[in-house]
């Protein structure tokens, strides 16, 4: 009995060194296998453009051709010491701008408009959006007691960057720069140069209501044969967006700018869009304190979003 009993306990034990390693690797590989499957899948998706709808956690914008952030009219010149916004978009646009000083008690007044050639270009990678602001057409009517006088002439030109630094849930903070280059030829002894150091930020609340805000410190001097006098200034900038519909919103910001050209100016402005990718901004501001003499500015801009 004995010696038959061997030679079947030698086959099972030689049965079991053969299958029982192989046996034992089959699975684990096969775990090991998945996680490199989920990883090439999460590769893909990230190398896929981010869905509409995911863009809202950046703006509570319903369409993506509404302009967001706050109204980008100031008093200082293109877009200068004005609020950017934190959602990072590729777009090109053109814009009319109008103002006025009427200051009768100094027997003054001015009248000044143009055109405005914008665009920012948002990276495929990093989240960064480069931007800037030319004016083409600068026209000013100016008139005092004894002499008065219109000039043409290309206005200043800005270029920029922000950088969403952070993109959490319904919040985005960007940090920004925007330098204002010497372009202006109606004062050609004169060069004016600005720079800009500021944050933005993005909250959607609920939907359709956005609250926005921008806070930042700029200096400009004007280069010449005599003393560069700086004027620095620094910018507080809140606001909302209420996008009630597809097609259309309102947009109020309250501004503070602090330094020479002190100020406190409300504004308000209509967003509606086309097609969804054109977007159209009626807009104005007005100071309501500070050392300006401005009385207001409007304008009117209409912009293709890529």
């Amino acid at each position: 009995m004995k010696r038959t009993l061997w030679p079947w306990a030698g086959v099972a034990a030689g049965l079991w060194i053969a299958a029982g390693p192989a046996g034992a690797a089959g699975p684990e590989k096969e775990k090991e296998k998945a996680p490199a499957a989920e990883l090439r899948v999460e590769a893909k998706r990230a190398k896929q453009p981010v869905p509409l709808e995911e863009e809202r956690s950046c703006a509570g914008n319903v369409n993506r051709g509404l302009f967001d952030g706050p109204v980008a009219i100031g008093f200082l010149g293109a877009d200068y010491a004005t609020g950017r916004r934190a959602c990072a978009r590729t777009e090109v646009g053109l814009g009319l701008l109008g103002g006025a000083i009427i200051d009768t008690a100094d027997f003054y007044g001015a009248l000044s408009g143009g055109a405005v050639l914008y665009g920012s270009y948002a990276l495929a990678g990093p989240p960064v959006e480069i931007f800037g602001t030319l004016e083409l057409v600068k026209v000013q009517y100016v008139q005092n007691a004894s002499l008065k006088g219109t000039s043409v002439s290309l206005g200043q030109a800005t270029v920029g960057a922000t950088y969403a630094l952070l993109r959490m849930d319904r919040l985005t903070l960007a940090p920004s720069v925007r330098l204002t280059l010497p372009t202006d030829s109606s004062t050609p002894d004169v060069l004016d140069l600005g720079l800009e150091l500021g944050g933005a930020a993005s909250w959607n609340v609920w939907g359709p209501i956005e609250l926005h805000g921008y806070a930042g410190g700029d200096v400009s001097a004007g280069l010449s044969d005599g003393p560069a006098l700086a004027r620095p200034g620094f910018l507080l900038s809140v606001g909302t967006q209420l996008s009630f519909f597809s097609w259309g919103g309102a947009v109020i910001d309250l501004n503070l700018h602090a330094g020479p050209a002190a100020y406190l100016a409300p504004s308000a402005g209509l967003r509606f869009t086309v097609a969804k990718v054109v977007g159209v901004e009626l807009a104005g501001t007005m100071p309501v304190w500070g050392t300006l003499r401005n009385d207001g500015a409007v304008g009117l801009k209409v912009a293709y979003r890529l």
